[in-house]
Order: structure tokens, then C-alpha cells, then sequence
């Protein structure tokens, strides 16, 4: 019956369906992320541009397109997600204070994430069409803030779990 009571007492608990849908759009993102990040140096070693083009120069075009296609994809999906997220998961979390302290970072670097890809997609959203300098700032802080994403999720994931363990003590 604690048991029953305490599922009660969290209306904000995924069910375990979405944490893998979630988990894996995440695991997707951070993977050809990560494929990304370490193709750069590579690929703009002669031709800057030839990173972002449709062909690189640097011989990777295949696995480079595959990745640069993965990454672009998840966008629209972990923008869906963040919203349906903030509606329900978020919202509900904050009314009832629970783990706070890992939800507010966790929700802050989604929110870095999405706006950083965003400026890096459009960049003369703040005037930085023709400033490498700035394409190299939002590339290094979308980067941070990806490698970032694992830890701070395991501490919401523990967070989440120590609190609902708390929970069925004082049931």
C-alpha cells in the first residue's frame, strides 16, 4: 500500500516508456554530437567552410554527413521535448519542490543547448553572420554544455531517486 501511496504523492514521475524515449533522443544527440565536435579540427584544418558544407574536403563526407544529419534531427524532437517537459515534468516538479536542485541546472542547460544550436543554425539571429569569432564562442559554449548533459542528468536521475526513497520512508 506504501507503494501505492507514494506513486500518488509523485504525479511528476515519467514512466519508464519516456525516460528511454528520452534517454535515447539524448544518447543520440550526445553521440553525434560528440562524432562532431571531434571531427571539427579535422575538417577546418584547410577549409573552415568545408565543415558545414554539404561535402567536406577532409575525405570523413559519409560518417561527417551522417552525423551532422543525426544531430540536426534530434533538434526539433528535443525542442518538443523540452516543451512537453516544461509543461508537465518541470511545472509539477517546482509546485511540489521536489529535487529542485538538480531540475533548475538540468532545465538551464536545455535551455543553453536549444539556443545555442539555434544561433549557431542562425546566427544572424544576433548579428553574427560574418563573425567567426562568435560562431566560435557558440561553438565552444554548445560543446561545455553538452559535455555537461551526462553528469548533470545523473545528478537529477540520483536526486530524483533519493527523493522518492525519502518519500516512501515517511509513508
Amino acid at each position: 500500500m506504501a507503494e501505492v501511496a507514494s506513486a500518488a504523492r509523485r504525479p511528476t514521475r515519467l514512466s519508464a516508456t519516456v525516460q528511454w524515449v528520452l534517454l535515447g533522443l539524448l544518447a543520440l544527440s550526445f553521440v553525434s554530437g560528440l562524432a562532431l565536435w571531434q571531427a571539427a579540427p579535422d575538417a577546418t584544418k584547410n577549409d573552415p567552410q568545408s565543415f558545414f558544407s554539404e561535402t567536406p574536403s577532409n575525405g570523413k563526407s559519409g560518417w561527417l554527413t551522417a552525423a551532422r544529419l543525426v544531430h540536426g534531427a534530434m533538434n526539433p524532437l528535443l525542442c518538443a521535448m523540452f516543451g512537453w517537459l516544461w509543461q508537465t515534468h518541470l511545472s509539477g516538479g517546482w509546485r511540489m519542490r521536489a529535487n529542485v536542485w538538480s531540475g533548475v541546472p538540468l532545465a538551464a542547460l536545455f535551455a543553453g543547448l536549444i539556443l545555442t544550436g539555434l544561433f549557431l543554425y542562425y546566427p544572424e539571429l544576433i548579428g553574427a553572420s560574418h563573425d567567426p569569432a562568435a560562431r566560435q564562442t557558440l561553438i565552444r559554449w554548445h560543446v561545455w554544455l553538452g559535455l555537461a548533459l551526462p553528469a548533470v542528468l545523473v545528478g537529477h536521475l540520483l536526486g530524483a531517486w533519493c527523493w522518492a526513497k525519502n518519500l516512501q520512508k515517511s509513508d
